[in-house]
């Protein structure tokens, strides 16, 4: 691939190779915007781990995510917006409610902890 126009990748692959350019330049903050967009769950989660050790190597991060399954996964931290104003700031586990998800998005759900991971699964309710 490296012979390639970056106009000539896929979405996916241009997010790749984004992030790839931005770890090699030994980034001290990534600021992440919705950075999983055209990928393949195969790898969003390689990607999203690949953040995550730079991380655990000293790098911090800062990421818009729309995903709240993958959000609760990967985030240390959750920030939640209602109404246009900040509604909860900490870790998924005890921000992430089904009262706050329904005033930030409008839609009821159900959370259910992950028995393997211990992480928060979202699921939205069935209309009545």
């Amino acid at each position: 691939m490296a012979a390639r126009s970056i106009h000539s990748l896929s979405g996916g692959e241009r997010q790749r190779v984004l992030l790839a350019t931005a770890i090699a330049q030994q980034p001290e903050f990534l600021i992440l915007d919705e950075p999983t967009t055209h990928l393949d769950i195969r790898y969003q989660y390689e990607f999203l781990h690949i953040v995550r050790q730079q991380v655990s190597e000293g790098a911090r991060s800062l990421m818009a995510l729309h995903d709240l399954n993958t959000a609760a996964t990967f985030g240390d931290r959750i920030a939640v917006l209602c109404d246009g104003y900040l509604d909860v700031i900490g870790p998924p586990t005890e921000e992430l409610s089904e009262q706050t998800i329904e005033c930030s998005f409008g839609i009821p759900v159900h959370i259910r902890e992950n028995p393997d991971t211990g992480d928060i699964n979202i699921f939205p309710r069935r209309s009545q």
